[in-house]
């Protein structure tokens, strides 16, 4: 088994293992959400489009009110291409459209300033990701070929700010992907909701 899949293993059962600890700042030991936005490709990924994405998050909380615990899980739209195969006198033979995507799943520490009571709050994330690319190719013919998925580590960052209605958490951030062993970068912009 790859380190890097140890690593992220090892962090996920940790997390759970702290979320069952008792947290100070509030009685539930796990805050459940959803987000959504766009994702833009960035550096070496300019061969992707810009799409949008969704997913979901669960935060554990741990008994030091600033840390926590986040992980998040979710798919990325990179757009689609069109590529055509023209005879010599210009007209077109074939054509091939191939539509990508990114499945993501990530496990972060979610970092806030200790002690900060104001409307905005805003906080880090810093963590390890596993990410699944697929491609799927749609030629002018009557088959359709499926790519193989390539799977990823990576590393995942992000900075954000947060703000706290009736019964819950309204958040935006941007994010930064990075795939290991590849130069494939992405930056995905974030709107979501979670409990409190």
């Amino acid at each position: 088994m790859p380190a890097t899949r140890t690593a992220l293993i090892t962090f996920l059962l940790s997390s759970v293992a702290l979320a069952v600890a008792p947290a100070q700042s509030s009685s539930r030991p796990v805050s459940l959400g959803v987000e959504g936005g766009w994702s833009a490709p960035a550096g070496s990924a300019q061969a992707f489009k810009r799409g949008y994405q969704l997913g979901g998050l669960a935060e554990f909380r741990t008994p030091l009110a600033w840390i926590a615990i986040r992980v998040d899980g979710g798919y990325q739209s990179l757009g689609s291409t069109t590529a055509a195969a023209t005879d010599l006198a210009g007209n077109v033979i074939a054509s091939e459209r191939t539509v990508s995507g990114l499945f993501s799943a990530s496990a972060n520490l979610a970092l806030r300033a200790p002690n900060l009571h104001t409307a905005v709050r805003p906080y880090a994330l810093v963590g390890v990701g596993s990410y699944w690319l697929h491609s799927r190719s749609s030629p002018a013919s009557t088959f359709t070929l499926n790519e193989p998925t390539r799977w990823f580590n990576g590393s995942d960052a992000a900075v954000g700010l947060e703000a706290s209605f009736a019964r819950v958490v309204a958040f935006t951030e941007a994010r930064y992907q990075s795939l290991a062993g590849t130069p494939l970068r992405f930056v995905p912009i974030t709107l979501g909701l979670r409990l409190p």
